[in-house]
């Protein structure tokens, strides 16, 4: 996995699966309110949602097969990155 830049507390619970995907990223274990966003490595933002619930899924299905990047960011300012593959 690539990380940016990490809060310990927050890369304890979350858990991004399955990678590489193909139909439905799932994302879990958030504190509620948390932004999620899917960019290309290219930076367009393809997917942008704020967490209702611990768990969010993602539908991948559309997206054209290669490597995307999860921004994960929290209230406090702290940022999860890594990348994931679409087949």
């Amino acid at each position: 996995m690539f990380l940016l830049r990490i809060s310990e507390a927050v890369i304890a619970n979350i858990k991004i699966y399955p990678n590489p995907v193909n139909d439905q990223l799932t994302i879990s274990d958030l504190p509620i309110g948390t932004q999620i966003s899917l960019t290309t490595v290219l930076g367009t933002k393809v997917f942008e949602t704020k967490a209702q619930q611990s768990m969010v899924q993602i539908p991948t299905q559309s997206l054209a097969s290669g490597m995307y990047i999860v921004h994960i960011s929290d209230a406090e300012g702290n940022v999860y990155t890594t990348k994931i593959v679409k087949e």
